[in-house]
């Protein structure tokens, strides 16, 4: 009898998300243009500001020394205090960017990922996996639902074609054919995930039965 294989369970709960680095050239790339771009147009739009603020308290702390020269030390420390807010949030907005970045291109790349390692071991006769789930913050939900759909033809038409060979009538005494048939029908029992069946003329029935109740589940 053809019992079904034994897959993993997909009814567990996914980790909660971390920034991660899957494919390092990738992420830190397009992490990388996206800091660029965000430090060039803070630079462009706050350098500005930085330079006529530094300006004005350069006339400010020039009139303190002819009229009050004891706030000059005041204004000073307030400069610097500023000038140091402006270059701290320039540092926050980088490295936040930065964040943002690899946690964009791992939710973009991981699902792809995914489809490539579920398509090499199916490259290599693995029908025995099951299908692909993801996240529901991650891309690509259309694509993997259309490679579920072809994985699960495919499945079936591998089913179709064990259900075939079992039931295909055939001499042992053609000692080449049925060579060739019997080791066609390890290899698809293989790919399935399925023990090589025991076939005989006794049990051709039985073999295909299990194989339709398995279809049906």
């Amino acid at each position: 009898m053809i019992s079904p294989p034994r897959l993993r369970p997909t009814g567990h709960r996914f980790r909660s998300r971390k920034i991660q680095i899957i494919r390092s050239g990738f992420q830190w790339r397009y992490s990388t243009y996206l800091l660029m771009a965000v430090v060039v147009s803070t630079i462009i739009g706050t350098g500005p500001v930085y330079y006529f603020l530094n300006q004005n308290y350069d006339i400010f702390i020039s009139l303190a020394y002819k009229t009050s020269p004891e706030i000059v030390e005041n204004l000073e420390r307030e400069r610097v205090w500023i000038n140091g807010l402006l270059i701290t949030t320039l540092i926050g907005i980088a490295t936040m960017s930065l964040l943002f970045g690899l946690k964009i291109t791992a939710r973009i790349i991981r699902p792809l990922m995914v489809l490539e390692n579920h398509i090499e071991r199916l490259i290599k006769g693995r029908m025995d996996q099951p299908e692909l789930r993801l996240r529901e913050g991650d891309e690509f939900h259309e694509l993997i639902q259309s490679y579920n759909y072809l994985y699960k033809s495919l499945k079936a038409n591998t089913l179709s074609e064990l259900e075939a060979l079992i039931n295909f009538k055939l001499d042992e005494k053609q000692r080449d054919t049925y060579l060739i048939w019997k080791q066609l029908l390890e290899t698809k029992s293989k790919q399935l995930g399925l023990p090589t069946p025991e076939i005989s003329n006794e049990t051709f029935s039985s073999a295909s039965a299990d194989l339709d109740s398995r279809r049906v589940s």
